[in-house]
């Protein structure tokens, strides 16, 4: 990893274009920085492994995964497992 703390200015930083992001290995542990990647359109592939955001998502009560679906709906893989169409259903009945 690189240390990251926050990804709020990645997207600022990335070509628009970017299909597969692997920020695995950080220090990531904001729930709410994940918004930010939602200006990227063409992200599909995104790996958060090895940070504390589903500790932090779990402190508070909030599934990780189907958190990450619901807030990233383009995504077709998720920490190098594959996003079903049933996890993408779940995700809106849980947080819409």
């Amino acid at each position: 990893g690189n240390q990251l703390a926050s990804i709020s200015s990645l997207p600022h930083n990335l070509p628009g274009s970017l299909s597969t992001l692997n920020v695995s290995h950080n220090l990531l542990s904001s729930l709410c920085d994940l918004r930010y990647l939602s200006s990227l359109m063409e992200l599909r592939r995104l790996d958060l492994r090895e940070n504390p955001l589903a500790a932090t998502a779990s402190a508070k009560q909030i599934d990780y995964r189907p958190f990450v679906v619901f807030l990233l709906p383009r995504l077709s893989q998720l920490d190098s497992q594959p996003v079903s169409r049933r996890e993408w259903a779940v995700s809106r009945s849980l947080f819409c």
